[in-house]
Order: structure tokens, then sequence, then C-alpha cells
């Protein structure tokens, strides 16, 4: 009514004229307390003037106003000054600022399970403060977050009063603020069940075991916020709605309440096909042809248990050839613990065969902390091994055993917008070389050594702008030992790694590089990129050949790629350029992920 009053001069001159004005200026006369600049943006100005909108900006300056503490602010008058040429309109305000008001005192009633001193602790708003309604409003979510550690997720909190007190009540200037908030603290919920829809594949067990609550356990927030999370990380599902909470009955008289979650899940195609192959015709008449390419299934989510099986076959030319498998049973006797059993072959050209096996086991200590264990089985053989011909590795077996741990709190794995993936792993190894003696002798290589492996893993997200992220990743890799053959080495180089490279290029006992990616995300699970990956790595000397000595090497990589999807399933190519590479010379990195 106040702001109608002092505004009906101007609707009347307006009505008067018969013309639309257009509003110039708003000009402030009285303040100086707070920045202009703060409040010209409430008015619309160069525009045809509205009373009703004029009004409500000046409401919107009051409220800032208060923000400040300025509890006392009002505006006396206002002055118009209309040029009739152009039928533009100035406008000044006269205002009155008065004192900054405190807050004196903050009481809380309702409260009958938490003190209204822990409260207060929770509260950023203190005595002698500046009352801020948005400070007060995160004040008012730290106290709900608080009740919903305890069981209470339907407690309500609101501003009873704000008791202005003037210089004369208080007996001081400046005059304060009391502030009286009531709280309805509502029933305890304990968990009594789930209601999960659209997992027609998978069974509701192995996504009720990754939300950490149990039946009869009380409601807990932090958990419940964590609930959408833990469910994408299985890597099952397209979409995973938000999470809701239901009272279904009263147990007794008491304020106890049952409580079912519930949510809907879209289950995405759980099994995947990545690779490429091809044939090498004979080029001459006494040759064979021969196929080359990789070839990587993953089924992810066998019968909707969770278990999973892996084979991988890559055959890069004629000589080479590597196999994988590998399966999963997922929570051993009940508890969050994996099991991981992999078996591989790997016969690299004409110079050695290796088989390994292994048992990794990986128990979640907590939501996004895991440890893991490590037992395998590694054995070399050279493809030739004569007494009387240089070798270019020896016959060995190895037992290794190793101890890391994994923390991983990405939101969404397959294509993460945010969060950290950190690894780290440490592996003792006992080599036992089974050559024969004469062999040993004529190079010096000792029968027995122990090696040491340190593994480390670092990947970040971020999303800086709609749709875009920064993906940062740091890898490396150390193996320390007296004695070091090329059978022991890394292999890096490639798609994976050193993009710009033929795969597995390089060899090295120590290797760290970088994976620099800006995304443009495309889908859920698509995006464009530019990337740019830098490695130094140091190989040393061959003990089997002299010739062979120590070397090491800066290399890096860049360029742009894509991964979208098609009829076929995903598609990603990258195109790279290593180092002295001109831009039509660049490798072109292509795989199709087929999902069935």
């Amino acid at each position: 009514m106040f702001l109608l009053i002092l505004l009906s001069p101007l609707i009347h001159a307006q009505n008067k004229s018969g013309n639309r004005l257009t509003l110039a200026r708003v000009e402030v006369s009285g303040g100086g307390k707070i920045n202009p600049e703060k409040l010209m943006p409430l008015f619309s100005l160069s525009v045809p003037y509205d009373s009703v909108s004029f009004s409500q900006s000046l409401e919107r300056m009051r409220g800032i106003y208060q923000n400040f503490g300025f509890y006392d602010f009002r505006i006396d008058s206002l002055r118009q000054e209309i040029d009739a040429a152009s039928n533009r309109l100035k406008i000044t305000l006269y205002v009155t600022e008065g004192e900054v008001s405190t807050v004196s005192e903050i009481t809380i009633t309702g409260n009958r399970m938490i003190p209204a001193s822990e409260l207060l602790d929770l509260m950023n708003t203190r005595k002698d403060d500046v009352l801020d309604t948005e400070v007060l409003e995160k004040d008012f979510g730290e106290i709900l977050k608080k009740y919903e550690q305890i069981g209470r997720p339907f407690a309500k909190i609101s501003l009873e009063k704000i008791e202005r007190l003037s210089a004369d009540t208080l007996q001081e200037h400046p005059p304060s603020l009391r502030i009286a908030l009531e709280i309805a603290e509502g029933p305890f919920v304990r968990i009594a069940g789930y209601k999960i829809s659209g997992n027609k594949a998978t069974e509701p067990e192995v996504i009720t075991r990754e939300l950490d609550f149990y039946p009869g356990e009380a409601f807990n927030g932090q958990k419940f916020d964590q609930t959408k999370q833990r469910i994408e990380k299985l890597g099952y599902f397209e979409k995973v709605n938000e999470p809701g909470l239901s009272a279904i009955m009263a147990t007794s008289k008491t304020d106890t309440l049952d409580g079912i979650i519930e949510f809907s899940v879209v289950e995405s195609n759980q099994n995947t096909f990545d690779g490429i192959v091809g044939y090498q015709p004979a080029r001459t008449a006494s040759e064979r042809g021969f196929f080359t390419g990789y070839v990587n299934i993953s089924l992810r989510n066998m019968f909707g248990t969770g278990r999973e099986l892996g084979v991988l076959w890559n055959k890069p030319d004629k000589l080479s050839q590597d196999i994988k498998l590998r399966y999963l049973e997922p929570w051993l006797f009940g508890i969050p613990l994996n099991a991981a059993f992999s078996f591989r072959q790997l016969k690299q050209d004409t110079t050695f065969s290796q088989i390994d096996l292994a048992l990794n086991m990986t128990y979640r200590v907590s939501g996004d902390f895991y440890i893991m264990a490590t037992v395998a089985h590694e054995a070399i053989n050279p493809i030739f091994e004569r007494e009387n011909q240089a070798q270019s590795v020896l016959k060995s077996r190895k037992i290794v055993t190793g101890l890391g741990f994994i923390y991983d709190s990405r939101d969404y794995p397959r294509n993460p917008r945010s969060g950290l993936l950190f690894r780290n792993e440490y592996l003792l190894g006992n080599k036992v070389i089974s050559s024969p003696d004469s062999v040993l002798e004529l190079y010096g290589i000792k029968k027995k050594m122990t090696q040491q492996r340190i593994l480390l893993d670092l990947e970040f997200y971020k999303q800086l702008f709609h749709r875009q992220v920064i993906a940062v990743e740091l890898h490396g890799m150390a193996l320390i030992a007296s004695q070091i053959e090329i059978s022991d080495l890394f292999r890096f180089g490639g798609s994976h790694d050193l993009r710009g490279y033929r795969e597995q290029q390089f060899m090295a006992s120590q290797l760290i590089y970088s994976n620099i990616e800006y995304r443009f995300l495309l889908s859920r699970d698509t995006f464009a990129f530019l990337f740019c990956d830098l490695a130094y790595f140091y190989k040393p000397p061959n003990p089997l050949n002299s010739l062979d000595g120590s070397f090491n090497a800066y290399k890096t990589g860049y360029g742009f790629g894509v991964r979208l999807e098609t009829p076929l399933g995903i598609l990603g190519v990258s195109y790279a350029l290593g180092e002295k590479t001109s831009f039509l010379d660049g490798l072109v990195h292509f795989g199709i992920i087929n999902e069935f």
C-alpha cells in the first residue's frame, strides 16, 4: 500500500499525458552505504515504464537492504522528471537507510532429540552478526541434515519470528534482532525394505546390496544421498532416477515409522563387444596369409547376478599374439569382497611366450575406498634356447604377491563428469630362472632374484562449463630389480596410453605418463575431445645383449577424437600426432563398441 501511494503521482502523470514513458534513469538520494551498482540492475531501464514492475523493483531493493542488516530502511518519497520531447522519465528516490541491525539472540524451540547448543554450533549465523537470510537458509539445511543422520528425515524447521529490538529496549546502540526458530522433529524412521522397478534382467539383490542399508537400520541422510551414485557405479543402467522415501505405517504408538526406499532404473545393454579384425594375404607363393586384430568381449552382468566374464584377443602382427581371460565373482560370502580370476597367454614375436595365472581380491571398506590383494604365477619360455646361441630371454617362473588400495569417487565411471580415481599397488615377485647353468654363467645371471613393482594411477574429472569436462590422468609404473630382462619390462604406446605411436611400441622399467582431455559431452556416454599425452620412460640395459644399452626419452602425442553412438554400437575414433609427425602422417586409433 505504501509503495502504491508513492507511485500514484506517476500513474496519474502518465495517464494525463496519454503517452508511454520510457524509464531512462533511477537515482537514490540519502543512500551510500550500499554500492549503487548493486541496486541499478533491479530496475528495467530503457523500456516502457510499468508501475507494477517498478513497485516490485522497490520491494527487491528493500530486501537487499535487509540482507545487509538495514531493517530500518525506508523510502520517504520520490520525484519524477519527464522529458516531454522524448517521453523519457527520470525517478529520484529519497531514502533513509538507518543503522545496521545485528543478531542479539537466537532461540530454538521444539527440539527434544538434539540440544539447542549443538544445533546453534551447526549455524553460521551467530550473535552480533548481521542477519543474512541466505546464510540462514543454509543453516536450516545443516540442521535438517543433522536430523537425517539420526533417522528423522521428516523434520521441519521454520522461522517463527524476527523480533525487532530498538536501541531504547536494549539500552544500547545499534538496534538488534531476536530470532526465534521452531523445529518439528517428525517421526523416527527405520528402513523396512526397498521397492525397485525397471530391473528386467538384474536381480534385485545385486542392486540393494550396494546401498549399505539393512532392514531395521535407522534412516541415514548421507547414505540415502549416495544411493543414486552407488547404483550408477554398477554400470548396468542407462538411467537411475532419484530415490524416494515413503513411510508405510506406524510400528506402534511411538513416533517410529517403517520406511521404504523407492527408485526406478532403465537397464542398458550389459554386454560389450569391442573389436576390429583384418586379414593379411600372402605376399609370395611360399608364404601363408594371417589374421590380425583386436577383440574384447565383456559380459558385465551374467544372468543378472553381477558376475563378469571377459575375453580379449590381440594379434598386432604375424608373430605376436595376446590372449586374456578374466572371471569375476562378486560378493563372496555375502560381504563386499570380489574375487577376479585371470589367465593370460602372450607370444611376443620370435622372442618368448608367457603364461600368467592370477587371483585378485578386492574388499570395499567404505563407500569409495577399497583394499586389494593379488597372488599370481608367471612363466616365461623362450621361443628358442640353446647353449651356443645368443638368448633374448631366459626360461623362468615367478610367484608374485601384492597389496594395494583404491579410492573412487567418480560419479559415473563410464563417462565421468566429476570425481577422483586413485589406485596404488605394490607387488613383490620371487623370480627363478630355470635355464641351464652354463647359460646363466655365460651371461652372469643369478638363478634367483627379487623384483618389486610399484603401480600408480590417478584420474581427475571436473565439469568446467555446461557439458564440458576436463579429464586429467597420471599413471606411473616402476620395476625395481638387480637384473631386468626384456620380458619383465612394461610395454606401452598406442590407443590405451600414448596416442600417436604404434601399439606397444616402447618398453620401459620406469614409466610415467599423463593423458589430458578436454571433453565436449554429446550424451550420457558419448563425447568429442581434444587430447594431449605426455610420457617419460627409462629402459635399462639388457643383461643378455651388451649392444642393447640403457635408454630414456620424453614422448608427446596430441590430437582429437570422438566417441559416438551408431547403429552398430559406440564408435571411438581418434586422430593422433606423435613427435616430428606432420598433420597428414598421423595415426588413426579406431574401435567399435557394439552393445547387444
